[in-house]
């Protein structure tokens, strides 16, 4: 299912072992959905834009290692990675010299989240991409299947950790098969 034991499961689980582990863990506050309208019609776009500016000027830095960048995400969060795995841009130059035109990351992980699109917004429990997306598919198909993770999965460029609860009614479970085929 789509839920956690508590509040700071994540935290606890997941991000402060990281920490402890001499991981730099780093939480973006993006412009969109989870904070103000400034991702109307582009869902995941400006998303991704600050990440990596943020990313860039982290490792122009030199505070991470641009080859070693991860990301995970559950729910929205899950959406956010499986469209940073489809649709980021290689290192830029303001990134370390050895990292130019490497892929963004080295690996996703997304839980519970959004993969196609189309699937997603078709489906009565999630409201959220007809909104985000400026309409349902059927009136912007060229506009998902630019925006989709499952439309552009061929873009991927670094392995893929996918996880879905078998119970979930909002997230649908068939979000992994999909991404996965």
């Amino acid at each position: 299912e789509n839920t956690s034991p508590s509040s700071t499961y994540f935290l606890g689980r997941g991000l402060l072992p990281l920490v402890d582990a001499g991981y730099a863990v780093i939480r973006p506050n993006t412009r969109g959905i989870a904070s103000d309208a400034r991702d109307a019609g582009q869902y995941g776009r400006p998303q991704l834009e600050d990440t990596e500016r943020l990313l860039d000027q982290l490792a122009a830095d030199g505070t991470i290692d641009p080859r070693r960048v991860a990301v995970v995400g559950h729910s929205h969060g899950g959406a956010m990675a499986y469209y940073y795995l489809t649709h980021a841009s290689p290192w830029g130059s303001t990134a370390r010299r050895a990292a130019r035109g490497a892929p963004r990351f080295c690996a996703v992980v997304a839980v519970n989240g959004r993969a196609d699109w189309v699937l997603q917004a078709n489906h009565p429990e999630d409201g959220v991409l007809p909104d985000a997306l400026g309409g349902p598919p059927a009136a912007r198909p060229d506009h998902y299947r630019a925006f989709s993770p499952a439309a552009n999965a061929r873009a991927a460029s670094a392995p893929l950790l996918a996880v879905a609860g078998g119970k979930d009614t909002q997230i649908l479970p068939a979000n992994v098969p999909i991404m996965a085929d």
